[in-house]
């Protein structure tokens, strides 16, 4: 289902729910999160192979849907970042600037859409038309970082606690529901443990309980990228 884009997606987008689900009870209906990638799963194609689409973007695409398996087990898939910093993108941008100043690639990154404020957009532009006019690999020591990093503003972290939180929350009903035996075979088992009539001392002995494991729940691996290394998509 995967397909190459025709260039990177990089940069914050407006995501709307698709509908009611436990992992989205309390978020606001539209959030921003930041995508970073190469690739994309088109939505009709985790439709017809049984995903349900939990947050969709105009700009980016399908951010999250999930799958739940025979016996209760949810996967959830991300394509968006709610867990990057708020400069992973920068950090990411300005790695890839240095490859396209060290020959590596052929040609300058767009810089992340929705992420710059004006200045640091001016910043931004300013720096490629030097670089694309003198292109060397120790021009990148000139890269305004810290500049950038002054007008860019983390829109993206309340969404994504909110989402977490709620994914904690399910994993934890799920495995008090699978754990907690019915009102039915409580009663049945303290029914039985008073039936005893005899004179002997009413000892009450039961098969140990089986208890089933919690649902399992997969989530691809997702990390801020470290300072000073490279995130690649």
């Amino acid at each position: 289902m995967r397909e190459r884009l025709a260039g990177k997606l990089s940069g914050v987008f407006d995501c709307e729910a698709a509908g009611a689900h436990p992992l989205l009870a309390g978020t606001a209906p539209l959030v921003r999160v930041p995508h970073s990638r190469l690739n994309d799963v088109p939505e009709a194609g985790l439709l017809a192979n049984g995903y349900r689409v939990l947050t969709r973007s105009a700009a980016a695409g399908v951010d999250a849907f999930v799958k739940e398996q025979d016996g209760g087990s949810l996967f959830v898939f991300f394509q968006g970042h709610r867990e990057y910093d708020v400069d992973s993108l920068l950090r990411e941008y300005r790695r890839d600037v240095g490859r396209f100043l060290r020959g590596e690639r052929s040609t300058y990154p767009e810089a992340p859409r929705n992420y710059f404020s004006s200045a640091a957009t001016f910043l931004s532009d300013d720096f490629r038309t030097r670089a694309t006019g003198d292109r060397r690999g120790d021009l990148v020591g000139d890269f305004p970082m810290q500049r950038l990093a002054a007008g860019i503003e983390n829109t993206w972290h309340t969404g994504a606690v909110g989402v977490y939180r709620n994914w904690i929350k399910y994993l934890k009903d799920q495995k008090r529901n699978r754990q907690s035996p019915s009102a039915l075979e409580r009663a049945q088992r303290v029914s039985a443990c008073g039936q005893n009539t005899s004179e002997e001392p009413n000892l009450c002995l039961h098969p140990p309980l089986l208890l089933p494991l919690p649902p399992t729940s997969s989530l691809r691996r997702t990390r801020s990228i470290p300072r000073g290394s490279s995130g690649c998509r």
